[in-house]
């Protein structure tokens, strides 16, 4: 299934029917992605930043977070190997590379690096521990790393570890923090799963929005953005209090062509 639902038409599908009605992992959206090899996935507030593995180097493209509509693209700092992006506010663009264990700090228009740290593992995945969308109120950078099996919270600054935990499993994939519920998101098969982060133990979860591996997730207002093998990109909903929220067998809201 390929760039069969418009995000646009499903929000006010979604308005129309309440928010009460909204499920988690219920599919709000979909659009096939700038680059048919897909990883790391972040989300600011007027773009989606994309990372895509089929050249070299490895590309970062800056989309329609609706359509997947590229508006520029700009080289990863490292030719190959990266994994993990994410954003935080004044318009920084993270990426993450497993071959020299670096984490990079660009500017989310040029790629341009302000700065880099050695996060002493490899960091498969990124997101922000925030308190706000699109990176706002960043404290700190999580990382994730399947040996040992743990997320890693880092300073900003020099990337030092501040504290760890780990997770219920061991993926080698790219994650995302809501900061509404507190939860850590990453794909596990089958399922994108919520972990607690100070126990790593599994909270919620959904089905994966496409029967192929999920490798990039980012969040934003109550949304998941999940980049999937075959090229896609999918948006689910993702409730404020999923404790109370039932989990979806990952439906589709609607579907438009």
């Amino acid at each position: 299934m390929r760039g069969y639902l418009s995000i646009g038409l499903a929000v006010a599908h979604a308005l129309f029917v309440g928010a009460g009605h909204a499920v988690l992992g219920d599919i709000v959206g979909s659009f096939t992605a700038p680059d048919p090899v897909l990883r790391g996935l972040g989300r600011s507030t007027n773009y989606l930043y994309v990372l895509g593995l089929t050249g070299a180097p490895d590309i970062v493209f800056r989309c329609n977070p609706s359509t997947g509509s590229v508006y520029g693209s700009w080289s990863a700092p490292y030719i190959t190997a990266n994994r993990g992006l994410t954003v935080t506010e004044g318009n920084r663009v993270w990426i993450s590379c497993y071959m020299n264990n670096f984490v990079y700090e660009c500017a989310a228009g040029s790629g341009s690096v302000y700065g880099s740290w050695h996060a002493s593992h490899d960091p498969f995945g990124l997101a922000p521990l925030c308190t706000g969308d699109g990176g706002q109120g960043t404290t700190g950078i999580f990382s994730y790393d399947t040996d040992p099996n743990n997320i890693f919270l880092h300073n900003l600054t020099n990337g030092s570890v501040t504290r760890f935990f780990p997770l219920a499993h061991a993926t080698a994939y790219d994650f995302a923090y809501d900061h509404r519920n507190r939860l850590i998101w990453k794909y596990y098969l089958p399922n994108i799963y919520g972990y607690d982060t100070s126990t790593g133990s599994v909270v919620a979860s959904f089905a994966r929005p496409y029967p192929s591996t999920c490798y990039g997730l980012a969040y934003y207002g109550e949304y998941l953005w999940i980049s999937a093998e075959d090229g896609n990109i999918s948006i689910v909903h993702c409730p404020g209090n999923v404790a109370v929220t039932p989990a979806s067998v990952g439906r589709i809201k609607a579907l438009f062509r």
